[in-house]
């Protein structure tokens, strides 16, 4: 029966971009790559998350300077060292919590304090707890219009303003904060999610030797150990030969620590990736492509340089692509734009397979526990 009734909840042409990606499984050899999309599943934020992470950190600290008087509105603090990384949680849990920034405010009543092992005289107490007060305030008067406003734009760009007001080991610091903020209750305690699961196991059955991570986590390299898969990491162009690899071409935050290397967020940082043509990240991407059929997991392909990239290989290239999406909706203006944006990721050779996000992705997994199971 065709479609398998597994899979009739596809439309017609992502079924037949299905059965085809099982078709090349077995006569292609086969690359992952996954974006920020598949590392949400163990609890890490999305780019855009991500970004607002960053740009509340960087407005917090602007907001509570103009509170205490050392900074204004129309003047940008520069050279700004982050210290609240946490602010953009404490900022969620009060829209969730109201009567929580109450709480808050009447904190700043009577707290104390301490310089060099001394307590500050009451009336100093005082004066701070004021300030404090008054800064609070504000952040909480200008947080939502300005996350808001800052939020509208494109997002390269807004990386690239909150980066050039940051000291650089500063930037390198918020972005790992930012990264892994759902960990730091449980440092290293993984959960490998449904989704990861069911890519071990296509990793497994067709031997997939090489994945491109085009987040900066390690998460999926963590999975694939604690199911005893070896793979090596690899960030630098002179770890780019041999077998079981994972790529990260946008740059690598490990979880444990340990390495530092430049990331590619903001805005610099891709049209550098698109200027240097000998770039050790773009030649193992045309490789790849090249050579491979490749599944992009959880990765909207809206990147201009992995798409120019893609449309370099397009025209010699033997090897079909194919990207699971979710799809924007059900009503007709919905289809249509999938359909628009499907229609010109085809024209690079790529076959888009549309599930529906709805229950947090949980089609997902599904779709890849079936590809195992019928390829």
């Amino acid at each position: 029966m065709y479609p398998d009734e597994k899979i009739n909840f596809l439309s017609k042409q992502s079924c037949s971009n299905f059965y085809k990606l099982m078709r090349d499984l077995n006569d292609h050899s086969c690359c992952l790559a996954l974006g920020a999309g598949a590392s949400a599943t163990v609890g890490l934020p999305v780019w855009s998350r991500l970004l607002k992470r960053i740009c509340h950190c960087y407005f917090e600290q602007w907001a509570m300077d103009i509170g205490s008087g050392k900074g204004v509105v129309n003047r940008p603090p520069s050279n700004v060292s982050i210290a609240l990384t946490n602010s953009y949680e404490i900022y969620l849990l009060e829209q969730d919590n109201k009567e929580l920034i109450a709480s808050l405010e009447n904190a700043f009543e009577n707290a104390e304090y301490w310089v060099n092992g001394r307590k500050l005289p009451a009336e100093e107490c005082s004066k701070l707890n004021e300030t404090m007060k008054q800064s609070y305030k504000l952040v909480h008067q200008l947080q939502d219009s300005f996350m808001a406003k800052i939020m509208s734009g494109d997002l390269t760009i807004i990386a690239q303003m909150i980066k050039n007001q940051v000291r650089p080991r500063d930037w390198n610091y918020l972005i790992r904060k930012s990264l892994y903020s759902s960990y730091e209750d449980d440092p290293y305690m993984l959960i490998v999610s449904p989704l990861y699961q069911e890519l071990i196991k296509l990793v497994k059955k067709h031997g997939i030797s090489n994945i491109i991570n085009y987040n900066y986590d390690d998460t999926f390299y963590h999975s694939l150990a604690q199911n005893g898969l070896k793979f090596r990491n690899c960030y630098e162009s002179n770890q780019t030969k041999g077998k079981n690899r994972i790529y990260y071409p946008h740059g690598y935050i490990p979880m444990k620590g340990g390495v530092i290397t430049e990331i590619v967020l903001s805005e610099d940082d891709y049209q550098n990736q698109i200027y240097k043509q000998n770039l050790w990240s773009n030649n193992i991407q045309t490789t790849l492509f090249s050579s491979n059929t490749i599944v992009f997991i959880g990765l909207s392909l809206n990147d201009s340089n992995i798409r120019r990239l893609i449309n370099m290989c397009s025209n010699a290239n033997y090897y079909t692509h194919y990207a699971f999406l979710p799809s924007s909706g059900e009503d007709q203006a919905s289809i249509m734009y999938d359909n628009l944006y499907d229609a010109d990721l085809y024209r690079l050779g790529i076959k888009v397979i549309r599930y529906s996000p709805e229950n947090n992705h949980n089609l997902l997994p599904t779709l890849i526990h079936y590809l195992c199971e019928f390829s």
